[in-house]
């Protein structure tokens, strides 16, 4: 494969067959749509049968974290800090914030976990908007005594935020801190060690059942359910991959019960410079109890994908290749991550490295889908969104706008968030001007 131009991530499809001389067991459709039921009704108890009946013997996971973290919920009122010229300024702290991810929920709030170096240990804050954007508060904060909190995921019920999941890695381990907003309790929960190479992701379902559950992917792949609003959780079955390789990425996505796992990895050397990237993802009809066989997305890496309820339409975006000028793709699914169709473009410009895209789904009546990614070209760094039209997942808007209205600033990973309230979108970064210089 090119590690630039205009070459294609290849794709590989499989005819398999088999013959069942048994009696012929209970379909997955059947037993999703039993499962589902029950969730909906709340009843529990039908739900651990049903996935006894899966065959699965489900492990308990984690432990409560003794760290002796300092935490708060900051009493601050609205950012009115202004602006970066047409960049709402979330936080003008003196201290540099970096990593983040962002997330959204049906009242139209935006939750931003960004990673914060303060009295030279990584903590982490959460700022909050209940204005679309408008305006900012830090609303969260938790530091460690010693070492850095790295890698922040966040995960917000879309309609019940009485609970806040925040994910992140702390000494070697992946943890998550359950915040609620009701009473202002605050629990961490050590779920297992971390080589900090494969960022953790976070999801909670969508509200179509009585009670919501929360889903980790952690390093190794490995995956965590917790079906308490984060009280206990569950070292889940491991997606059927299909490669062996080196992790490189991780995403989670979900959509009308079906529970989505995506990986990137190094699967081996091409020649002495370049690697072999594949892309894989896995679907679960079952809340992560059993699994489909993976399909490839591509050979590609740094994939993120987004689910669209109520059409089965899954979009991936990625990059092509490692190293060299990059270039943004994606791969579309019409038939719940069965198939999968080449795509093409997302971003693609002589001289310009696309790189680190993040995608977010509207629901099927919005019919969009939204990507965010950087480019960087002649030392400046910019961050570049584009929408699909019309509902049509294949055909994106013409131009890949730039957000960020100052060059060479933006750095890290950029994050997108659907705004349930108003359609459209939120996108967050962070980024290298000097905070104290911020406009009144």
């Amino acid at each position: 494969m090119s590690s630039g131009g205009g070459s294609r991530p290849r794709f590989r499809f499989a005819l398999l067959i088999a013959i069942i001389l048994a009696a012929p067991a209970p379909r997955a459709a059947d037993i999703s749509e039993e499962l589902a039921a029950a969730r909906r009704a709340g009843d529990k108890e039908a739900v651990a049968a049903i996935e006894r009946s899966i065959g699965v013997s489900l492990e308990v996971a984690g432990r409560p974290d003794e760290t002796p973290y300092a935490w708060g919920f900051a009493a601050e009122p609205p950012a009115a800090r202004g602006r970066w010229g047409l960049d709402v300024l979330v936080a003008d702290r003196e201290d540099v914030e970096g990593r983040l991810q962002m997330a959204s929920t049906q009242a139209g709030h935006f939750y931003i976990a960004v990673e914060s170096m303060e009295s030279g240990n990584n903590c982490l804050n959460v700022y909050k908007s209940a204005d679309g954007g408008a305006t900012w508060s830090r609303w969260f904060w938790i530091c460690p005594p010693a070492g850095n909190i790295v890698e922040p995921t966040i995960a917000v019920p879309e309609a019940a935020e009485d609970y806040v999941f925040v994910g992140f890695i702390h000494q070697f381990e992946n943890k998550v801190a359950r915040i609620r907003t009701s009473t202002g309790e605050v629990a961490v929960t050590a779920l297992g060690t971390a080589d900090g190479i494969v960022a953790p992701r976070m999801i909670t379902d969508n509200l179509e059942y009585a009670s919501y559950y929360v889903y980790a992917l952690t390093d190794g792949y490995r995956l965590y359910r917790s079906v308490d609003r984060g009280e206990s959780w569950t070292l889940m079955p491991v997606p059927a991959w299909g490669f062996v390789g080196e992790p490189l990425s991780a995403d989670l996505a979900y959509a009308d019960g079906h529970l989505y796992a995506l990986r990137s990895l190094r699967i081996g050397l091409r020649d002495a410079w370049r690697s072999v990237l594949y892309s894989e993802i896995s679907r679960s009809d079952t809340d992560g109890a059993s699994w489909n066989p993976a399909r490839e997305i591509g050979e590609c890496y740094a994939a993120r994908v987004a689910a669209q309820r109520g059409t089965g339409r899954l979009v991936a975006v990625f990059n092509e290749s490692l190293g060299g000028p990059g270039e943004v793709w994606y791969a579309i699914s019409f038939d719940l991550g069965n198939t999968w169709g080449s795509g093409g473009h997302i971003f693609q410009e002589d001289g310009v490295s696309a790189y680190a895209p993040d995608i977010e789904a509207g629901p099927g009546e919005m019919d969009d889908f939204h990507c965010v990614f950087l480019t960087a070209a002649a030392d400046s760094v910019h961050v570049r969104y584009r929408a699909t039209e019309g509902g049509l997942a294949w055909i994106w808007n013409a131009e890949a706008r730039q957000v960020n209205d100052t060059p060479d600033a933006a750095h890290y990973s950029p994050s997108v968030a659907f705004d349930w309230a108003r359609g459209g979108a939120g996108v967050a970064w962070s980024d290298t001007r000097t905070p104290t210089s911020a406009p009144s």
